[in-house]
């Protein structure tokens, strides 16, 4: 009789020893399982983030190439406003020039008036 107790404690020694194990593997689960959802998590983070830093290249580039065209739209401009200040300078010191030509005729008329009404 004392075999088939030593047999039945036997078997509950193997049940207790695997169902300890199947225990631990269950934990072994849940913990992969966990470590698997956040790695998915990171993932998609990762790829959001990516997204996001190839639209801000995307923008910076075209940020880059407005300034390239606003610099080069504005060296323009400044060579047209050199010009029309140079043109200006002229215009104002031809508009000079004729106004002292017109007094110097206003004068000469106005003395020879003068001497013309004396005669």
């Amino acid at each position: 009789m004392n075999q088939p107790h030593l047999q039945e404690e036997a078997v509950q020694s193997n049940y207790k020893e695997i169902a300890s194990k199947v225990v631990d593997l269950q934990r072994q689960l849940m913990s992969l399982r966990g470590k698997l959802k956040m790695k998915e998590a990171v993932e998609e983070d990762n790829e959001r983030l990516k997204a996001e830093v190839s639209d801000l290249r995307n923008k910076a580039i075209e940020c880059d190439k407005k300034k390239i065209k606003y610099k080069s739209e504005v060296k323009e401009l400044q060579a047209i406003i050199s010009s029309l200040q140079k043109e200006n300078k002229e215009l104002k010191s031809e508009n000079a020039d004729l106004i002292q030509k017109g007094m110097q005729k206003g004068v000469k008329k106005s003395v020879a008036g003068k001497m013309g009404s004396k005669k």
